[in-house]
């Protein structure tokens, strides 16, 4: 969904630590735990809990204005969950929870979970559009995926999950045309996530290398394969500084229909062009960040350039250009969490992008 894609956000941004027990210290982690490993910070028993509250408000051109909350919190490495809550004056709304449960040493259970209406934008399945080809599209979407991940040790783990989409536009007799565009889809199959994770964070900032491959199969209603496959690399410059690459690109196979294929554009990929830009069912794409600290302790800064593409079979690639800025407030008083306001600019679109955690 484009939701909250092309904020602008007015600056209304808190965070509340809860504590429990005592004097217990706050982390406030994704719930995909298969990110960058983190030391765990202070001591203490099992039984403490570590919570994180972050209300938030603003303004979208789109939806008008929102508010919603974050709530992370974290029990000993062995609960870790997280959940946001959206709502506009438009009656759009997105609820994400996420949980990840360590039963022991090598399994954990591990679920994400997204329940949002709003427009979803369309430029056509190609790589060579412009924006007056969009078309928006109002519709219901819900994304579950529920898995077990097991770790062979610090560095590699293997998640077996199943996924599950579905879409539906919203039933309007002025909207057929819209509806044929991007008709009712729903898909369900099995998802395998290999992890070999050699980074760290050192002080502020990640060092190290990561390598992954994520494969899905689809099996209803009809057999689809997507495999994506990813590598970073952090390179710091000193010990609150440094730079960021991420390598990543992906095939799929099949009878695809328009949620099966990649996208580029929005939050993550290729910021500067605004959601599902382009379309197609295979994609490259690199992307930099320089990461430095600010005046503000609690405030990041970054700079960033994406280029890439999607292509079908009958088309050639030709690399796209993105850049631009943003800003990363750590979330007290770990730092190992942050919410992402990025400034992106392209050739022709320029979005101004929120989301938590890193980009990668």
């Amino acid at each position: 969904m484009r939701f909250l894609s092309v904020s602008l956000l007015l600056g209304l941004y808190f965070s509340t630590i809860v504590y429990s027990n005592s004097h217990a210290q706050i982390s406030a982690e994704p719930a995909d735990t298969s990110a960058t490993p983190t030391p765990t910070p202070g001591k203490g028993s099992d039984d403490e809990m570590k919570t994180s509250f972050a209300p938030l408000a603003g303004y979208d051109p789109t939806y008008s204005v929102f508010a919603g909350v974050g709530f992370f919190t974290e029990k000993k490495e062995k609960l870790k969950t997280s959940l946001l809550l959206i709502y506009t004056f438009k009656n759009v709304y997105r609820i994400e929870p996420g949980f990840n449960w360590k039963l022991n040493d090598q399994y954990s259970i591990v679920g994400e979970y997204q329940l949002n209406n709003g427009f979803e934008p369309f430029y056509g399945i190609n790589n060579n559009n412009s924006v007056t080809d969009e078309v928006d599209v109002f519709g219901y979407e819900a994304v579950t995926r529920t898995g077990l991940k097991r770790s062979y040790n610090k560095q590699l783990s293997t998640t077996y999950s199943i996924p599950y989409f579905f879409w539906t536009p919203a039933h309007s007799k002025n909207d057929q045309v819209k509806k044929r565009l991007l008709p009712q889809q729903t898909n369900i199959g099995f998802e395998v996530k290999n992890l070999y994770d050699q980074s760290f964070k050192k002080a502020r900032i990640s060092e190290g290398w990561s390598v992954s491959n994520d494969t899905k199969y689809f099996f209803n209603p009809s057999p689809i394969l997507r495999s994506e496959f990813s590598f970073r690399y952090f390179v710091p410059t000193s010990t609150d500084s440094g730079f960021g690459f991420h390598t990543l690109g992906g095939v799929s196979f099949g009878n695809r229909k328009y949620f099966d294929l990649f996208s580029l554009g929005g939050t993550d990929r290729l910021r500067g062009f605004l959601k599902n830009r382009y379309v197609g069912g295979q994609f490259v794409l690199q992307q930099t960040e320089f990461r430095f600290p600010t005046f503000i302790k609690s405030i990041g800064a970054v700079t960033f350039a994406d280029f890439g593409e999607v292509f079908n079979a009958s088309e050639s690639p030709f690399l796209k250009l993105s850049a631009g800025f943003g800003l990363r407030y750590s979330l007290p008083p770990d730092h190992i969490e942050v919410i992402r306001i990025d400034a992106g600019f392209a050739k022709d679109q320029w979005g101004v992008f929120f989301d938590f955690g890193q980009s990668f």
